[in-house]
């Protein structure tokens, strides 16, 4: 048996991982003495006891940031196992070399192998040496390599190839999918973003139109985003770092593979109720490597848009060119490492703004002099406005094999950004240009990574990783109000605005420090690993929301005669700069037991803690503003088996439970410190209320569309009640006092089977339960009166005007008189609560051939269905429930909710003409390949809203206007669906023995069907009539719903050239 570190022993080891000193301390580290005053000291060592002592024997097998798992049992011809037999496994890039031997049971494992190219080797005396050559592993892999030895009388040498070896990972519990560099470094990608690679695996969809993507049906910003094992995503916006509006934070050419772990991944990772995708990047290795590439694109090469077409704006003029290139290799052979990457964009790309399908509806709804008045008004704002991009990212990576059992490795990414109109990233906008802006991002990332094998049973991996990530906008026009008319804003933007003085526009700087500790102990049939992870994240956040003011009109007819809808302004109190810290903490311990040979079980649990700052300021008035509730009890269990029912290793059974934890974005956090009447005033203005304060919109025949900055729009000097913690104009936000963190319940059953040679099928069941998802709720209303007082009359009438349905539909609530509210100190409370849930059920079947004569091809195909009762988990600050005092209305089909999806990716080297005899054949029609994406995909569904002035639209008068249809269930109807198909066409001239030259052509949306990603939601125009005890509201279908009003870009053509060496 393998030796086993004494109890002493082992607890000098965890004082030496934890504190990081060479010697035992009865001190306690100070990094987790901060935890301990949060928590409470009995609490915390409670929790952290657990975790560490689950079991006598606490799996390495089953999670691995960075690296990877060998492991199997040897046997004799007899089907014996044979003891004390040396494994020896060499990297045959980088020469690195491990040994162990296997056990009393014959099984031997070897973890935090990095991920490459391997030859294994058997060896005991009295029998001949058996060599396993070709053998790769990837990146999370737990790979199963069986070895049987024969007589050394027979042969010297026994010579396998790894062809013929199972490709299954029997150990394995948790489903997942490994993208590796022969798709990233072929596959046609609009923009060079590795992310989108993503989509090709089951069980994930797009979250929106931005790069952000959904695992089992659950929110975008609960995903974890790993690369080289540290977190590289966004605290503040819940999203990858570097945001979403940059082409990429970490350049293809730099990440070697990642893998992705759709459901049920282990204890090791976490904060993250969604999914995790683990990437690593590229290394040198004892070979000299390099690439230099360039793409170029051009508008006379692409075809117009949808829209552009639509509304007969001609093709703009488009360049973009993508260069750069890498090289890596040995500083000392097999010792020293390092690899470069440099890749930069330009790209001139305009955007076209549109008036949208309700505006452009509702104005050729008009007649006589109001038409005219309205196309010489807003046609002139119809046109395609410059946009560019620059990027620079830059990235260097040093490998350093310090002895033969420690490994250190230094990488650090420069990412580099600036985009004029760069806001909106769509081929086409909704808003005027004075809403747009130069977007900028700069983030930093290095990771110190350090990988020890101080006993071949004994190992340790420690990780520190530092992150600067600087995003913003300079407004356009940061004093200019936003004027929403119909959907279209034709004035700035709320979110850009700013007070004289103060910065233009809005910016967010978040530094990271993050700490990661594992240590992993084999003992027998178990493997053990435990381990902490300790993120320190502070945000500075300058976001003056709305200090300008915002006109909405309901109509373009109200906007003609300037019928304001309502009014909305910001006054801040205190400094629109805020600066927030979080620390979020996470401690975990895992066993993976080989239960028989063919028998895995995976058992392990998590702790996080997230906490959360201060209050800014409290309000007097609120006693909840003074109040966060901090989630401690966050124990997470995780649970698994596989079997593999066959001996041939070429079948897995897996199954799995677990809960998982996701983190409260700190945007979220930082509406509600700032939203609360005493750092900040939010004023509400409708009715007569607008003139009594001055509200009066300039005739629009003054108006210069093209040159709204020369009128001086009215604004608010100071709120209609001074500065004070009550207003009755006011809305606040508050967390309920028993807020909590999201958590899901996932679990899985899978089948995966090798069918041919390099190929495996697999089919699963997921399903993931979603609960205490923030929602916001609107707790300043009363309850429905009795009698007739307490509904409104709801017509519904056809298109000919007809009333075919009526109904009637609780009032909870009434604008005025505000003695009637709960609280006639404010207008709205908006209570965020732990409240909203998500349910998915999903049938992922995944069909995956390995690169193999020629051909590599991943089919993923998901039949889904989620159901939710919140729009989205960060909207979840915004109130829009249509009854506060029965929130199951709002339970129904949600917006990520796409019932199909098969995604077809593969790469084929072309075998014709190859090896011809006559040289041109050869090298003429030789060496050419081809790969692609396509896509096919559901509707997403669909909710029918309200268009009107906001008292129109406030069917229940609970002072949140714009509420669906009532008649409907949410998601009651499909939006258009996705069939897109992105081809890549390279033909490979070989200059040398290792030097080739590559001339590439890409098409996407090869055949230019438009790819809409929304459409017009809004049903009905609703109207108001009656007075306070006879209310009738009368709905009125739209022509142009479910209109598309977004896309996709039409066929874009690029054409690259590659040099590798």
């Amino acid at each position: 048996m393998p030796d086993v570190p004494s109890p002493a022993s082992s607890r000098a080891s965890v004082c030496l991982l934890s504190c990081g000193r060479d010697r035992l301390r009865g001190e306690i580290c100070p990094f987790v003495e901060g935890s301990m005053r949060r928590v409470g000291f009995a609490r915390f060592f409670g929790i952290l006891t657990l975790l560490v002592t689950l079991t006598p024997s606490l799996g390495f097998a089953q999670s691995q940031a960075t690296a990877a798992t060998l492991e199997g049992y040897v046997y004799d011809p007899t089907g014996a196992v044979v003891p004390e037999v040396t494994v020896t496994a060499v990297n045959v890039g980088t020469g690195l070399t491990r040994t162990v031997k296997t056990n009393a049971v014959g099984h031997y494992i070897i973890p935090l192998l990095p991920p490459g190219t391997y030859m294994v080797t058997f060896t005991k005396p009295g029998f001949a040496e058996l060599k396993l050559e070709g053998i790769e592993l990837r990146v999370g892999d737990a790979l199963t390599v069986n070895g049987t030895l024969q007589p050394a009388g027979i042969r010297e040498e026994v010579l396998v190839t790894a062809e013929t070896l199972p490709l299954i990972e029997t150990t394995r519990t948790q489903p997942g999918t490994v993208i590796d560099r022969a798709f990233i470094d072929v596959l046609p990608l609009n923009g060079r973003n590795w992310t989108e690679l993503v989509l090709l695996t089951p069980g994930v969809t797009a979250a929106d139109d931005f790069g952000n993507v959904s695992f089992t049906g659950v929110d975008r910003v609960f995903n974890n985003i790993q690369v080289d094992g540290a977190d590289n995503n966004n605290a503040y916006f819940g999203e990858i770092r570097g945001r979403t509006r940059a082409p990429f934070q970490f350049s293809q050419e730099t990440v070697q593979e990642f893998r992705v772990a759709n459901s049920n991944f282990s204890a090791e990772f976490g904060r993250a109720a969604g999914g995790i995708v683990n990437a690593i990047t590229r290394s040198g290795t004892n070979e000299w490597r390099g690439t230099a590439f360039y793409y170029i694109r051009d508008d006379a090469w692409n075809a117009n848009g949808f829209f552009n077409n639509a509304n007969n704006v001609p093709k703009p003029p488009e360049r973009r060119q993508q260069f750069g290139g890498n090289i890596g290799g040995p500083l000392i052979r097999n010792k020293l490492f390092w690899f470069l990457n440099y890749d930069h964009q330009v790209r001139n790309e305009p955007v076209t703004v549109t008036l949208g399908a309700r505006l452009e509806s509702e104005i050729r709804a008009l007649r006589g002099p109001d038409r005219e008045l309205a196309e010489r008004f807003f046609r002139p704002l119809v046109r395609a406005i410059p946009r560019d991009f620059d990027q620079i990212n830059f990235f260097p990576r040093l490998d350093w094999q310090i002895t033969p059992n420690h490994t250190l490795t230094l990488t650090h990414n420069f990412q580099q950004f600036d985009s004029r109109n760069g806001v909106f990233t769509t081929p086409t906008t909704t808003t005027n240009i004075t809403g747009n802006a130069k977007n900028f991002t700069n983030s930093y990332t290095s990771v110190i990574a350090l990988n020890s094998v101080i006993t071949p049973t004994l190992l340790n991996e420690f990780r520190f990783n530092f992150v600067f990530d600087d995003t913003g906008d300079f407004a356009n026009d940061p004093m200019l109000p936003q004027i929403t008319v119909s959907g279209f804003n034709l004035g700035g933007r709320t979110f850009l605005h700013a007070r004289p003085g103060d910065f233009p526009g809005r910016f967010t700087k978040e530094r990271r420090v993050q700490w990661i500790e594992n240590v992993s102990i084999i003992r027998g049939r178990h493997t053990i690993k435990a381990g902490f992870d300790i993120n320190r994240i502070v945000d500075r956040n300058f976001f003056a929301q709305n200090v300008n003011g915002t006109y909405s009109f309901g109509s373009v007819a109200d906007f003609l005669n300037g019928v304001i809808s309502n009014y909305t302004q910001r006054f801040f109190i205190g400094d629109p700069l805020v600066r927030q810290r979080t620390m979020v903490y996470g401690f975990y311990g895992q066993d993976t037991f080989r239960l028989r040979p063919r028998w895995t079980l995976y058992y392990g649990a998590r702790y996080e803690l997230q906490t959360l700052p201060g209050p800014l300021v409290v309000n007097p008035l609120v006693p909840e503003t003074g109040r966060i509730n901090e989630d401690t009890n966050n124990v997470a269990p995780r649970l698994g088996i596989a079997i593999s029912p066959f001996k041939n290793g070429k079948m897995v059974i897996r199954a799995g439970y677990g809960i998982f934890y996701g983190l409260t974005p700190n945007l979220m956090i930082n509406d509600v410190l700032t939203n609360n009447n005493a750092y900040s005033i939010n004023i509400f203005l409708s009715g007569t209320a607008l003139a009594a304060n001055g509200i009066v919109f300039p005739p629009i025949t003054s108006l210069d569309p093209l040159n709204l900055s020369k009128t001086r729009f009215p604004r608010l000097e100071t709120p209609p009640g001074g500065v004070r913690f009550a207003d009755p104009f006011s809305d606040i936000m508050i967390f309920a006092p028993d807020r909590v963190n999201p958590y899901t319940q996932q679990a899985n059953l899978e089948i995966e089977r090798e069918v041919f040679p390099q190929m495996t099928v697999s089919v699963a069941y997921l399903f993931t339960r979603g609960a205490k998802i923030s929602r916001s709720r609107n707790i300043n209303v009363r309850p429905p009166l009795e009698g007739p007082a307490g509904v409104a009359t709801i017509r519904v009438l056809d298109a000919e005007g007809r009333v075919v349905h009526t109904f009637l539909f609780p009032r909870i609530g009434v604008v005025s008189p505000t003695s009637l509210r709960p609280n006639p100190n404010f207008r709205q409370i908006n209570m965020v609560e732990s409240a909203a849930n998500s349910i998915y059920h999903g049938m992922a079947v995944r069909i995956n051939r390995r690169f193999h004569r020629g051909l590599s091809l991943l089919v993923s195909y998901t039949l889904s269905k989620t159901t939710d009762d919140i729009r989205n988990a960060l909207d979840g600050r915004f109130t829009d429930i249509l009854d506060p005092f029965n929130v199951r209305r709002d339970r129904g089909l949600s917006s990520l909710d796409e019932r199909q999806r098969l995604v077809i990716s593969g790469v084929w080297q072309m075998p014709f003409f190859k090896n011809a005899s006559h040289r041109v054949l050869r090298h003429v029609l030789g060496n050419w390949s081809v790969s692609g994406i396509a896509t096919f995909a559901s509707g997403r569904a669909v909710t029918a809203d309200l268009a009107g002035s906001s008292t129109d639209t406030d069917l229940n008068e609970d002072n949140v206007p714009d509420d669906r249809a009532p008649q409907w269930g949410r998601g009651a109807f499909r939006g258009p669906g996705r069939n897109q198909i992105d081809l890549s066409l390279r033909k490979r001239i070989d200059l040398a023995e290792r030097r080739r030259l590559e001339f590439i052509l890409q098409a996407f949306n090869l055949f230019n069907r438009p790819q809409f990603t929304g459409v017009q939601v809004d049903a009905y125009d609703a109207t108001r009539s009656g007075g306070v005890t006879a209310r009738v509201f009368t709905l009125r279908p739209r022509a142009d719903f479910l209109q598309p009003i977004f896309g996709l870009r039409a066929r874009d053509l690029q054409l690259g050239v590659r040099v590798t060496f």
